[in-house]
């Protein structure tokens, strides 16, 4: 099952909301409050998806981004930015750094969740409904 998703923001109310509504909707979450946790985190978690915040205290999220797809191990892991900056620049930057997709915050969650499928990730909620007997 793909499930994991790590959030790195380093507003710790925004990242915890995020990981818990995330983890409500049946992913395994982790979270990471700067740079650094997020990569020494991402090797032991193995997310299947990462979720940046681009304005990192200390450092931007693009650098978190491109460490990330260093590591051969996480290679393959989906990674979403999100912002609080809707300037085209940002968006651009995000998406040469290597970032799938991009969020301006507040953004909505149902198209969170809908990015977050069309990357592969799915919810521990929709194995159990898969594996639920149909009545025809």
């Amino acid at each position: 099952m793909r499930n994991r998703i790590l959030v790195v923001d380093d507003y710790m109310a925004a990242a915890r909301a995020l990981a818990g509504f995330l983890t409500a909707v049946g992913y395994e979450v982790a979270v990471a409050f700067d740079a650094g946790g997020a990569v020494e985190l991402a090797p032991t978690f193995r997310p299947h998806l990462v979720i940046v915040d681009l304005n990192l205290a200390g450092t931007d999220g693009c650098a978190v981004a491109q460490r990330l797809r260093a590591d051969g191990a996480l290679a393959d892991a989906g990674l979403l930015a999100m912002s609080g900056s809707d300037r085209r620049d940002t968006r651009q930057r995000a998406f040469a750094a290597g970032f799938d997709g991009f969020f301006l915050k507040p953004f909505d969650l149902d198209r969170l969740v809908h990015a977050v499928k069309s990357l592969g990730v799915t919810s521990a909620h929709e194995h159990d409904e898969e594996s639920q007997p149909v009545a025809v």
